[in-house]
Protein backbone atom coordinates (compact mmCIF):
# COMPACT_ATOMS: atom_id res chain seq x y z
CA UNK A 1 0.00 0.00 0.00
CA UNK A 2 2.85 2.43 0.78
CA UNK A 3 4.65 1.31 -2.31
CA UNK A 4 2.08 2.72 -4.13
CA UNK A 5 1.23 5.78 -2.81
CA UNK A 6 5.16 6.38 -3.06
CA UNK A 7 4.68 5.85 -6.65
CA UNK A 8 2.01 8.07 -7.30
CA UNK A 9 3.73 10.70 -5.53
CA UNK A 10 6.56 10.38 -8.18
CA UNK A 11 4.71 10.41 -10.91
CA UNK A 12 2.82 13.56 -9.40
CA UNK A 13 6.03 15.09 -9.37
CA UNK A 14 7.42 14.22 -12.49
CA UNK A 15 4.24 15.31 -14.16
CA UNK A 16 4.90 19.04 -16.04
CA UNK A 17 3.17 21.65 -14.78
CA UNK A 18 -0.04 23.18 -17.27
CA UNK A 19 0.89 26.15 -19.03
CA UNK A 20 -0.63 29.57 -18.48
CA UNK A 21 -4.20 29.71 -20.30
CA UNK A 22 -3.17 32.06 -24.19
CA UNK A 23 -4.19 35.67 -23.53
CA UNK A 24 -7.71 35.10 -25.35
CA UNK A 25 -10.11 37.46 -25.78
CA UNK A 26 -8.42 40.99 -25.01
CA UNK A 27 -9.69 43.12 -28.00
CA UNK A 28 -13.19 41.86 -26.83
CA UNK A 29 -12.39 43.19 -23.61
CA UNK A 30 -10.67 46.25 -24.95
CA UNK A 31 -13.72 46.99 -26.92
CA UNK A 32 -16.13 46.16 -23.51
CA UNK A 33 -13.66 48.79 -22.18
CA UNK A 34 -14.27 51.31 -24.90
CA UNK A 35 -18.21 51.11 -25.03
CA UNK A 36 -18.26 51.40 -20.72
CA UNK A 37 -16.18 54.75 -21.23
CA UNK A 38 -18.37 56.11 -23.43
CA UNK A 39 -21.11 55.37 -21.14
CA UNK A 40 -19.58 57.27 -18.50
CA UNK A 41 -18.84 53.86 -16.90
CA UNK A 42 -15.59 54.69 -15.31
CA UNK A 43 -14.98 52.17 -12.56
CA UNK A 44 -16.48 49.20 -15.11
CA UNK A 45 -14.40 50.97 -18.00
CA UNK A 46 -11.21 50.54 -15.01
CA UNK A 47 -11.38 46.64 -14.26
CA UNK A 48 -12.05 45.96 -17.53
CA UNK A 49 -8.90 47.20 -18.85
CA UNK A 50 -6.88 45.91 -15.83
CA UNK A 51 -8.28 42.42 -16.71
CA UNK A 52 -7.37 42.96 -20.64
CA UNK A 53 -3.67 44.91 -19.05
CA UNK A 54 -3.41 40.92 -16.73
CA UNK A 55 -3.57 39.26 -19.83
CA UNK A 56 -1.49 40.92 -22.51
CA UNK A 57 0.51 43.50 -21.07
CA UNK A 58 0.18 45.98 -24.11
CA UNK A 59 1.05 49.47 -23.90
CA UNK A 60 -1.89 50.82 -25.61
CA UNK A 61 -3.84 49.04 -22.84
CA UNK A 62 -2.16 51.24 -20.45
CA UNK A 63 -2.91 54.25 -22.26
CA UNK A 64 -6.47 53.27 -22.35
CA UNK A 65 -5.85 52.82 -18.49
CA UNK A 66 -4.48 56.40 -18.03
CA UNK A 67 -7.50 58.27 -20.05
CA UNK A 68 -10.20 56.09 -17.76
CA UNK A 69 -8.00 57.02 -14.44
CA UNK A 70 -8.09 61.07 -15.87
CA UNK A 71 -11.87 60.77 -16.55
CA UNK A 72 -12.18 60.28 -12.90
CA UNK A 73 -10.33 62.87 -11.83
CA UNK A 74 -7.78 60.69 -10.06
CA UNK A 75 -4.70 62.14 -11.24
CA UNK A 76 -2.43 60.22 -9.27
CA UNK A 77 -2.90 57.23 -10.93
CA UNK A 78 -3.25 58.94 -14.23
CA UNK A 79 0.37 60.28 -14.24
CA UNK A 80 1.48 56.77 -13.15
CA UNK A 81 -0.40 55.59 -16.34
CA UNK A 82 1.08 57.59 -18.43
CA UNK A 83 4.82 57.36 -16.88
CA UNK A 84 4.75 53.27 -17.25
CA UNK A 85 3.32 53.90 -20.70
CA UNK A 86 5.85 56.72 -22.18
CA UNK A 87 8.48 53.89 -20.49
CA UNK A 88 6.89 50.68 -22.68
CA UNK A 89 5.92 52.19 -25.76
CA UNK A 90 8.26 52.70 -28.43
CA UNK A 91 9.06 56.27 -29.60
CA UNK A 92 7.11 55.73 -33.22
CA UNK A 93 3.82 55.48 -31.33
CA UNK A 94 1.27 57.65 -32.03
CA UNK A 95 -0.33 58.25 -28.83
CA UNK A 96 3.21 59.43 -27.28
CA UNK A 97 2.58 63.02 -28.00
CA UNK A 98 -0.91 63.14 -26.60
CA UNK A 99 0.65 61.03 -23.53
CA UNK A 100 3.55 63.47 -22.58
CA UNK A 101 1.58 66.34 -22.47
CA UNK A 102 -1.40 64.33 -20.36
CA UNK A 103 1.40 63.44 -17.89
CA UNK A 104 2.33 66.85 -17.98
CA UNK A 105 -0.66 68.14 -17.06
CA UNK A 106 -1.61 65.35 -14.27
CA UNK A 107 1.81 66.38 -12.67
CA UNK A 108 0.72 70.11 -12.73
CA UNK A 109 -2.80 68.63 -11.16
CA UNK A 110 -0.66 67.15 -8.15
CA UNK A 111 1.08 70.20 -8.09
CA UNK A 112 -2.04 72.29 -7.30
CA UNK A 113 -2.95 69.59 -4.77
CA UNK A 114 -0.01 69.93 -2.96
CA UNK A 115 0.10 73.54 -3.31
CA UNK A 116 -3.52 73.66 -1.80
CA UNK A 117 -3.00 71.16 1.03
CA UNK A 118 0.04 73.52 2.38
CA UNK A 119 -1.62 76.78 2.03
CA UNK A 120 -5.32 75.40 3.70
CA UNK A 121 -5.24 76.87 7.68
CA UNK A 122 -5.96 74.30 10.23
CA UNK A 123 -9.55 74.65 11.35
CA UNK A 124 -10.24 76.66 14.80
CA UNK A 125 -11.84 74.29 17.42
CA UNK A 126 -14.77 75.23 18.13
CA UNK A 127 -15.47 75.95 21.99
CA UNK A 128 -17.59 73.92 24.43
CA UNK A 129 -19.90 75.45 26.65
CA UNK A 130 -19.06 75.18 30.42
CA UNK A 131 -20.44 71.47 31.62
CA UNK A 132 -20.90 70.22 28.01
CA UNK A 133 -18.79 66.89 27.65
CA UNK A 134 -16.14 67.11 25.26
CA UNK A 135 -16.43 66.64 21.59
CA UNK A 136 -15.05 63.55 19.72
CA UNK A 137 -12.95 64.91 16.80
CA UNK A 138 -14.96 64.59 13.57
CA UNK A 139 -13.49 62.97 10.78
CA UNK A 140 -10.33 64.49 9.02
CA UNK A 141 -11.75 66.09 5.87
CA UNK A 142 -10.60 63.91 2.52
CA UNK A 143 -9.15 66.39 -0.25
CA UNK A 144 -10.80 66.28 -3.42
CA UNK A 145 -9.36 65.85 -6.30
CA UNK A 146 -10.55 68.30 -9.10
CA UNK A 147 -12.37 67.18 -12.32
CA UNK A 148 -10.07 66.74 -14.94
CA UNK A 149 -9.20 69.53 -17.28
CA UNK A 150 -11.48 69.57 -20.59
CA UNK A 151 -10.11 68.55 -23.95
CA UNK A 152 -11.09 67.16 -27.08
CA UNK A 153 -9.78 63.73 -26.32
CA UNK A 154 -11.99 63.51 -23.16
CA UNK A 155 -15.13 61.64 -24.19
CA UNK A 156 -18.75 63.14 -22.24
CA UNK A 157 -21.87 61.63 -22.98
CA UNK A 158 -23.72 64.73 -21.66
CA UNK A 159 -24.91 67.59 -23.84
CA UNK A 160 -23.23 71.14 -23.55
CA UNK A 161 -25.38 72.75 -20.64
CA UNK A 162 -27.81 76.05 -21.32
CA UNK A 163 -27.34 75.72 -25.20
CA UNK A 164 -31.28 74.59 -25.88
CA UNK A 165 -30.72 74.75 -29.35
CA UNK A 166 -27.09 73.89 -31.70
CA UNK A 167 -26.20 74.77 -34.59
CA UNK A 168 -27.11 71.41 -36.22
CA UNK A 169 -30.84 72.43 -34.99
CA UNK A 170 -30.73 75.56 -36.76
CA UNK A 171 -28.99 74.46 -39.55
CA UNK A 172 -31.69 71.67 -40.38
CA UNK A 173 -34.27 73.87 -39.42
CA UNK A 174 -32.81 76.39 -42.13
CA UNK A 175 -33.05 73.38 -44.80
CA UNK A 176 -36.55 72.61 -44.04
CA UNK A 177 -37.53 76.47 -44.75
CA UNK A 178 -35.42 76.48 -47.88
CA UNK A 179 -37.05 73.16 -49.11
CA UNK A 180 -40.26 74.45 -48.38
CA UNK A 181 -39.72 77.70 -50.41
CA UNK A 182 -38.83 75.58 -53.40
CA UNK A 183 -41.83 73.47 -52.87
CA UNK A 184 -44.09 76.38 -53.12
CA UNK A 185 -41.79 78.48 -56.08
CA UNK A 186 -41.79 75.07 -58.04
CA UNK A 187 -45.94 74.47 -57.66
CA UNK A 188 -46.25 78.79 -58.80
CA UNK A 189 -43.90 77.69 -61.61
CA UNK A 190 -46.05 75.13 -62.57
CA UNK A 191 -49.30 77.05 -62.45
CA UNK A 192 -47.80 79.96 -64.41
CA UNK A 193 -46.41 77.54 -67.03
CA UNK A 194 -49.99 76.27 -66.94
CA UNK A 195 -51.28 79.34 -67.60
CA UNK A 196 -49.10 80.54 -70.19
CA UNK A 197 -50.06 77.21 -72.39
CA UNK A 198 -53.66 78.08 -72.02
CA UNK A 199 -53.02 81.33 -73.29
CA UNK A 200 -51.54 80.07 -76.14
CA UNK A 201 -54.29 77.96 -76.89
CA UNK A 202 -56.33 81.01 -76.70
CA UNK A 203 -54.52 82.89 -79.28
CA UNK A 204 -54.97 79.90 -81.60
CA UNK A 205 -58.04 79.26 -81.35
CA UNK A 206 -58.68 83.10 -81.78
CA UNK A 207 -56.69 83.05 -85.24
CA UNK A 208 -58.04 79.69 -86.41
CA UNK A 209 -61.60 79.61 -85.87
CA UNK A 210 -62.54 83.49 -85.70
CA UNK A 211 -60.29 84.48 -88.29
CA UNK A 212 -58.40 86.93 -86.21
CA UNK A 213 -55.07 88.60 -87.40
CA UNK A 214 -51.75 88.36 -84.62
CA UNK A 215 -52.34 92.17 -84.50
CA UNK A 216 -56.02 91.87 -82.94
CA UNK A 217 -56.14 93.81 -79.25
CA UNK A 218 -57.56 90.72 -77.67
CA UNK A 219 -54.77 88.97 -79.69
CA UNK A 220 -51.91 90.55 -78.60
CA UNK A 221 -53.29 90.75 -75.27
CA UNK A 222 -53.44 87.14 -74.79
CA UNK A 223 -49.58 86.76 -76.35
CA UNK A 224 -48.38 89.22 -73.45
CA UNK A 225 -50.35 88.02 -70.86
CA UNK A 226 -48.73 84.26 -72.12
CA UNK A 227 -44.90 85.51 -72.58
CA UNK A 228 -44.96 87.16 -69.57
CA UNK A 229 -46.67 83.97 -67.76
CA UNK A 230 -44.08 81.79 -69.14
CA UNK A 231 -41.29 84.49 -68.29
CA UNK A 232 -41.63 83.80 -64.53
CA UNK A 233 -42.51 80.17 -64.32
CA UNK A 234 -39.27 79.75 -65.97
CA UNK A 235 -37.44 82.40 -63.32
CA UNK A 236 -39.65 80.16 -60.50
CA UNK A 237 -38.50 77.42 -61.86
CA UNK A 238 -34.89 78.10 -61.40
CA UNK A 239 -34.97 79.37 -58.02
CA UNK A 240 -37.38 76.61 -57.13
CA UNK A 241 -34.74 74.26 -58.08
CA UNK A 242 -32.13 76.50 -56.52
CA UNK A 243 -33.59 76.71 -53.33
CA UNK A 244 -34.79 73.05 -52.69
CA UNK A 245 -31.50 71.73 -54.17
CA UNK A 246 -29.86 73.96 -51.00
CA UNK A 247 -32.51 72.56 -48.44
CA UNK A 248 -32.38 69.36 -49.67
CA UNK A 249 -28.21 69.33 -49.32
CA UNK A 250 -28.51 71.05 -46.07
CA UNK A 251 -31.02 68.22 -44.78
CA UNK A 252 -28.76 65.23 -45.90
CA UNK A 253 -25.68 66.87 -44.12
CA UNK A 254 -27.14 67.52 -40.86
CA UNK A 255 -28.60 64.21 -40.87
CA UNK A 256 -26.03 62.05 -38.93
CA UNK A 257 -25.03 65.42 -36.54
CA UNK A 258 -28.27 65.59 -34.39
CA UNK A 259 -27.78 67.49 -30.92
CA UNK A 260 -26.64 64.61 -28.13
CA UNK A 261 -25.54 62.43 -30.00
CA UNK A 262 -22.61 60.07 -28.58
CA UNK A 263 -19.31 59.74 -29.91
CA UNK A 264 -17.28 56.39 -29.51
CA UNK A 265 -14.61 56.17 -27.12
CA UNK A 266 -12.47 54.26 -29.71
CA UNK A 267 -12.80 57.46 -31.94
CA UNK A 268 -12.26 60.35 -28.75
CA UNK A 269 -9.42 59.40 -26.38
CA UNK A 270 -9.11 56.02 -27.18
CA UNK A 271 -6.05 53.90 -28.30
CA UNK A 272 -7.10 51.99 -31.33
CA UNK A 273 -4.06 50.22 -31.26
CA UNK A 274 -5.44 47.06 -29.54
Amino acid sequence: MSAALLALALLAQAAPDPAPPAPEGVDTLVTQAARQYDQNQLPEALQTLKRAYAASPRPSILFNMAQVQRAQGDCAAAHASYARFLTETPATDPNRDRAERREAEMQACLDRLAATAQAAPPAAPKLAPPGAAPSSPGPALALQTPPPPSGADLHTTAPPPSRPETHSARARMAGWALAGVGAMAAGTAAFLAWRAAANSAQVEKEVQTKNKSYDDPTVKSLIGDGERDARWARYLGLGAALAGGAGITVLIVTRHAEPGQRQTAAVIGWSTDF
